[in-house]
């Protein structure tokens, strides 16, 4: 159960990154700034931590057992798994989207962005989920 937990968390992670992405770069189609990457990333990183961190206390609160919130080595695991779910969701959706194959830069730049926003994303979601915590607690009212 452990092992589907991680793969199942670090493919959820990989989705929301992905997702984070694409909205960031809405939003600087949007806006048109002179640097995309000065908007986009940071855009991209807020997101997926808010949707990682929803997404940690919708399994929670809804006390769905097999994916319970990963902590301490399993959330490293699940960090880990992320970079190996990013070319598996990645490349198949950029070759439906755009018609080619993605360049090994983009997938880099993928890879780069995961470090700090996953890290932040884990940490996010394991504080606000942890035993006792306030957004842990359902409402009773």
């Amino acid at each position: 159960m452990k092992v589907f937990r991680i793969v199942v968390h670090g493919l959820v992670l990989t989705l929301m990154n992905v997702l984070s992405i694409l909205v960031g770069f809405g939003i600087y189609v949007l806006l048109k700034p002179d640097n995309q990457i000065l908007l986009q990333a940071p855009a991209a990183a807020l997101i997926c931590l808010t949707l990682f961190t929803s997404w940690g206390l919708a399994v929670q609160n809804l006390r769905i057992g097999l994916l319970s919130v990963p902590r301490g080595s399993e959330a490293l695991l699940v960090f880990l798994a992320a970079f190996v779910w990013a070319p598996l969701v990645f490349v198949p959706l950029h070759f439906l989207g755009r018609g080619y194959m993605t360049s090994f830069g983009n997938m880099v730049g993928l890879w780069l962005f995961q470090v700090p926003t996953n890290s932040l994303s884990l940490l996010a979601m394991t504080y606000f989920t942890r035993p006792g915590g306030r957004a842990a607690e359902p409402s009773s009212g």
